[in-house]
């Protein structure tokens, strides 16, 4: 009977399959700046764990991204409100001081 191997985990991929697993081509990896990897002699790894890590702060910064649009809208709707209130005051004391 033959002896199954335990299959061993991998911890890091080659540019081939990180590039397949982030559903990038291998030359579009290559630009990616803040992607990390380890050169080991003249191979490039990526650590799985980084590259999940690099993915889920990607994520959290395009959800930032699509946030501000609206962010900016309410602060915009605020300044608003206060420059019409500033507006009425204004108005309100000019006719107060009148002779």
């Amino acid at each position: 009977m033959k002896r199954q191997k335990n299959p061993v985990e991998k911890m890091q991929l080659n540019q081939r399959e990180a590039a397949e697993a982030l559903g990038y081509s291998v030359p579009t990896l290559k630009k990616i700046a803040d992607l990390p990897f380890i050169k080991i002699g003249g191979s490039i790894r990526y650590p799985i764990e980084a590259l999940r890590e690099w993915q889920r702060r990607k994520m959290e910064f395009q959800k930032e991204l699509q946030a501000i649009p609206q962010r900016l809208k309410e602060q915009t709707d605020r300044l608003n409100e206060q420059a019409g209130r500033l507006r009425e005051q204004m108005e309100h004391d000019a006719l107060s001081n009148r002779p």
